[in-house]
């Protein structure tokens, strides 16, 4: 096989992984048969009480695998548990959740055959700022909540970012937004109302969200340009001088 078509078989295996990644939500959420499973999973949670809490973070473990939005388990655990509880479960799932799809993502994605930009100095510059300010980005930008942090789960495994930095980062960026979750979830009156996701956002929530977002992106991208700029002079300085 010529090095031009393995290249491209190993551009085409990552482009139908990411496709995978991403389509399987989509699919499932579409399914009739999934929306019943949901509510199956609600009634029973609801049955067992405090004793489904396992079986939540269970669940709420296979969500994130499966890359499913992350409103979907936090919505449950409102509308299961009720607004406090359910937000002092579902922000330590949360954070467990992610860490189990980050190891996957560090376990599947690195084992492929790296792309070719990953061995530019601007790359390994990034590499350095994850290693060094892993848990000040992750936290950035698990707080926006504009990302699609479903799928940064597995992103965040192929960078330098430490898994108790990812872990922490992961629970405390994301509880305002999973507190906002949990408290639609504590608004709906059924279970075929959530799985189907009927319910509608308040306004106010919407207005929080947009706020929020720019807020956050505002912060990330001043954090990150400065970080940035700062290990790549780094990798100048170990590599001789700047680039031609």
């Amino acid at each position: 096989m010529s090095l031009d078509a393995s290249n491209l078989g190993k551009r085409a295996l990552r482009v139908a992984l990411l496709a995978v990644i991403v389509l399987i939500p989509l699919a499932a959420l579409k399914s009739p048969r999934f929306r019943e499973l949901l509510v199956e999973l609600m009634e029973t949670l609801r049955a067992r009480g405090a004793a489904g809490v396992p079986w939540f973070y269970g669940a709420q473990i296979v969500a994130a695998l499966l890359t499913m939005p992350t409103w979907l388990m936090n919505g449950i655990a409102g509308y299961v548990y009720g607004l406090p509880l359910g937000i002092a479960i579902a922000g330590p799932g949360v954070a467990l959740a992610s860490t189990c799809a980050f190891f996957a993502g560090r376990g599947v994605f690195r084992v492929l055959p790296r792309p070719d930009f990953t061995a530019t100095r601007a790359w390994r510059a990034i590499e350095r700022l994850t290693a060094r300010d892993g848990l000040k980005i992750t936290l950035l930008i698990r707080a926006t909540p504009v990302m699609p942090q479903n799928l940064l789960h597995f992103v965040f495994g192929t960078t330098e970012v430490k898994a108790w930095q990812h872990a922490v980062a992961t629970g405390l960026g994301m509880l305002p937004m999973t507190a906002i979750h949990v408290y639609i979830g504590s608004l709906v009156k059924s279970a075929t109302e959530l799985a189907s996701n009927e319910q509608r956002q308040p306004v106010g929530v919407l207005v929080f969200m947009g706020v929020a977002s720019v807020v956050a992106i505002a912060l990330v991208s001043r954090v990150a340009k400065r970080s940035l700029a700062r290990a790549i002079a780094e990798e100048e300085v170990q590599e001789g001088g700047p680039p031609p």
